[in-house]
């Protein structure tokens, strides 16, 4: 842990697992507060813009990058200001807002590049690599992975059916390539078909591809971000605590119906029937690894529900089983209580209290009676299982019932 303050501007050079930002942000001052600490405190301490929060938005903007995993961030500010302070943090445990999100991998954003050239038949096949893998920039004639790395490159990630093209029409060749996490298009400036933004390749990249990029994005954010919630509830789950295992199935249910939601709502294979923006679409699914994700996130969902119904059916056959042993049990007192309607013991024209008392009597015997079934049950259905077996005799029987009472639950 550091031991220096932290002012807003400051570059982070060493990865801490706790930071502390200080003193805290005061939005309105008393004149006579801000003559004595004016000369204790730098002002940026001492205002903290309109609404109070502006170093703490910038410490929380430098700080967050560079926790490590599990690390805190610990702030001071001013009372009242916890929602908003909350607003400006990444959905974490216990953490509200209106606005909420969570790094899920790799912080490299995914984009877009549309780029015009005089004559992109310049470019060479480096250019070209760099461009898709985003990699530095270096010398036109040297590639910047191994031959044998980029030997399918045009194959995997280049739409070449405008490229390549013999002619006068050379110079205005078109290349499309998508690699996952860019998309990119590279033509001739100039060219109605590349540059028209209404009915030309520019239209097209603005509006269409920009939404099939967008959404194979979000089914794969989306699917990330159910199976981190799978991971967080396998990780909050204590098999011993009531509250916890409740709570996990709660959760499992509830992502249960939000994949389902997912795959009948939002998950598609195709969603254009044109050529190039459903070769574009299938091109960017299968880098992005959306299909095996897919799949993997609808086992993992499937596994933990046929867990849940497993363990559901496990305990109404424990219920069951505890129902049947108390009503053996309680056959037995109601046949023998049953010899009172009888006659045998003429009780019916005893004094009300007497009544009262063998009542009560004969009610708290029974309680205890049930009470003692239920919790005695396994053993009881274990006698009652060596008992039913019709391969041994009595003795044999016996003898069964005997060490399955003695034997534990």
């Amino acid at each position: 842990m550091s031991r220096r303050f932290h002012v807003p501007g400051v570059v982070f050079k060493f990865r801490w697992r706790i930071r502390t930002m200080w003193p805290a942000v005061v939005i309105v001052l008393r004149p006579s507060v801000e003559i004595r600490t004016a000369a204790l405190k730098p002002g940026v301490a001492l205002y903290g813009g309109e609404d109070g929060l502006e170093s703490l938005r910038l410490v929380v903007q430098a700080s967050l990058p560079r926790l490590v995993p599990g690390g805190w961030l610990i702030l001071e500010f001013g009372c009242g200001q916890d929602d908003q302070v909350a607003k400006l943090v990444p959905e974490y445990p216990g953490q509200t807002g209106l606005l909420r999100y969570r790094q899920l991998e790799y912080y490299r954003m995914p984009f877009m590049s549309y780029v015009a050239l005089d004559d992109p038949t310049k470019l060479s096949r480096a250019d070209f690599v760099r461009l898709a893998l985003v990699t530095p920039a270096g010398d036109p004639g040297a590639l910047p992975y191994s031959a044998s790395t980029l030997e399918d490159f045009e194959r995997e990630y280049c739409d070449d059916r405008f490229w390549g093209r013999t002619g006068e029409r050379t110079s205005e060749d078109t290349r499309l390539i998508a690699t996952g996490s860019t998309l990119s298009v590279v033509g001739k400036q100039g060219d109605a078909f590349f540059s028209d933004n209404a009915t030309g390749l520019l239209g097209q990249f603005r509006h269409q591809y920009f939404l099939l990029f967008l959404i194979a994005h979000f089914h794969r954010a989306s699917l990330l971000s159910m199976s981190d919630e799978l991971a967080v509830a396998m990780n909050r789950l204590t098999v011993g605590d009531t509250r916890s295992v409740r709570s996990f199935k709660r959760v499992i249910r509830q992502m249960m119906e939000v994949f389902l939601r997912f795959t009948h709502r939002y998950w598609f294979h195709e969603v254009t029937n044109q050529a190039i923006a459903r070769g574009l679409f299938a091109r960017l699914t299968r880098h992005l690894g959306n299909e095996q994700l897919y799949e993997e996130v609808r086992n993992e969902v499937t596994d933990m529900n046929q867990y849940l119904d497993s363990d559901s059916a496990r305990r109404q056959a424990n219920t069951i089983l505890r129902l049947t042993v108390v009503t053996i049990v309680g056959l037995i007192g109601t046949v023998a209580s049953g010899l009172l309607g009888m006659n045998i013991f003429a009780e019916a024209d005893k004094p009300l209290a007497e009544r009262m008392l063998v009542f009560s009597v004969a009610l708290v015997i029974t309680m205890v009676l049930t009470v003692l079934s239920v919790v005695h049950s396994k053993r009881l259905a274990n006698v009652l299982d060596s008992l039913s077996d019709t391969r041994i005799g009595w003795r044999g029987k016996w003898t069964a019932a005997y060490r399955s009472w003695k034997e534990p639950p």
